[in-house]
């Protein structure tokens, strides 16, 4: 083998060996749930999201007299087309808005609390008021919350905001929709930024390396909660200081391999 066919196969090794060792380092760190036992995660959380002030409910009721049932379905329609800052139209939802005593008003049942309950809770509440005042049967009830979001920020691979049809996501699920966490991602430190009923904002940090995050009332995000992932600015010095002594470790092994291939040619 000649000199420079020995110099080429040994960087091609010596890339090969750093190549290996900064994907362990990556996987190690990018690691969830490190200190998850299995018993942890076949625990089974059943949560169904409450209804909050500012909610826009898709309340539909089926009955069998056509005059009830126009009026009961009222307030529910085709989405509007408003334009937005942009001049481009966005759809805004039709529906019975949850106002800021956590009420809305239904068609000849008048003001309703609706506030702090579930969909399930209401259907029932309606059917039974329905059919106890204005009905001869039981009504059929469909509730949705139609304006369901949450936001997701930082240290992600995609940013936005994001329509949660099925009314119902994890954090888990959030930061799935929103592409991962990048590298430089705390995985330990996730904020979780949320507006309480009194119309105050409280946090929350949450750690994807601890298995208890299952049991945290945060694991199950609420609408308009923002998830927000910091930057590990130490990791990011570390990357940068790990890269230059490789570069320099790897300089010193290629110039003490030249160092030799030349003495060795000199002593042909």
């Amino acid at each position: 083998m000649s000199n420079s066919k020995l110099f080429a196969f040994l960087l091609l090794v010596l890339g090969a060996l750093s190549s290996c060792k900064m994907q362990e380092r990556i996987a190690q760190e990018k690691r969830y749930f490190s200190n998850t036992k299995d018993s942890v995660l076949y625990q089974t959380i059943n949560r169904q999201p409450m209804i909050q002030k500012g909610d826009m409910l898709s309340i539909m009721v089926w009955v069998r007299n056509e005059v009830y049932r126009r009026e009961f379905n009222s307030f529910n329609g085709t989405a509007t087309m408003a334009p937005s800052e942009s001049g481009t139209p966005t759809a805004t939802p039709v529906g019975y808005l949850v106002d800021d005593d956590g009420a809305i008003q239904f068609p000849y049942l008048g003001r309703m609390v609706v506030e702090n309950k579930t969909k399930k809770q209401l259907a029932e509440e309606l059917q039974t008021k329905l059919s106890a005042t204005f009905v001869n049967d039981t009504p059929l009830v469909s509730i949705r919350i139609l304006n369901y979001k949450i936001t997701v920020l930082g240290e992600v691979n995609r940013q936005g905001v994001y329509s949660i049809p099925g009314e119902k996501v994890t954090i888990l699920e959030a930061l799935g929709l929103a592409g991962d966490l990048t590298y430089y991602g705390k995985r330990n430190n996730i904020m979780i930024i949320r507006e309480t009923e009194e119309g105050k904002r409280e946090t929350a940090h949450m750690n994807l390396n601890d298995g208890n995050i299952f049991d945290s009332p945060y694991f199950y995000l609420k609408s308009n909660d923002v998830v927000y992932v910091e930057a590990d600015k130490k990791k990011v010095g570390n990357q940068d200081q790990s890269t230059l002594r490789t570069i320099s470790i790897t300089t010193g092994i290629v110039s003490t391999l030249a160092i030799l291939l030349t003495a060795i040619n000199n002593l042909k």
